[in-house]
């Protein structure tokens, strides 16, 4: 959609790191189409070593793992998040505060792992206008300094973000 096209264009920031639980490969094909930047796509656990918060190129970070390797979706699988993962994330929760596009908080790895997060020092999280956010999203909040933002749509904020940047 339009919106991973301002996305891509984002990532070319200093803010360009992306953490999905998605399988799909949405962001890095926008980076593809959009951009000349080959981002580090980490879709499995034992690539985490390779993340480096500081780098210039765009990090996409596919905690349930990426859709050909061996993509996580059963309930035992979603239990906890894999220990690389957790430390990359911690690296990168240090430096930046994640802002939460289209994310239900459904599974307990990254919801317990922000819970538990102990670098993360606040949150900014995107609703939909009427949605209502679950009780473990509210308790994440409230514990992490969180802020709520309406929005529209995927692509509505990304072209909000799009006239306010560029």
């Amino acid at each position: 959609s339009y919106g991973y096209s301002i996305l891509a264009r984002v990532l070319l920031s200093k803010n360009n790191v992306v953490i999905t639980t998605n399988f799909d490969p949405l962001t890095e094909d926008a980076l593809f189409m959009y951009t000349d930047q080959k981002p580090l796509v980490c879709g499995h656990e034992s690539l985490s070593v390779f993340v480096n918060p500081v780098s210039p190129r765009p990090t996409v970070i596919k905690i349930h793992r990426d859709q050909f390797l061996a993509p996580k979706s059963a309930t035992t699988d979603l239990s906890s998040l894999d220990v690389g993962f957790k430390t990359s994330l911690d690296n990168i929760l240090r430096i930046y505060t994640p802002i939460v596009i289209g994310y239900g908080g459904n599974d307990p790895s990254l919801m317990g792992y922000l819970d538990q997060c102990d670098v993360l020092k606040g949150i900014l999280w995107c609703a939909r206008s009427g949605e209502t956010l679950s009780e473990p999203i509210k308790d994440l909040l409230r514990k992490k300094n969180g802020k709520v933002f309406e929005i529209q749509s995927f692509d509505d904020l990304m072209f909000q973000i799009h006239v306010a940047a560029y």
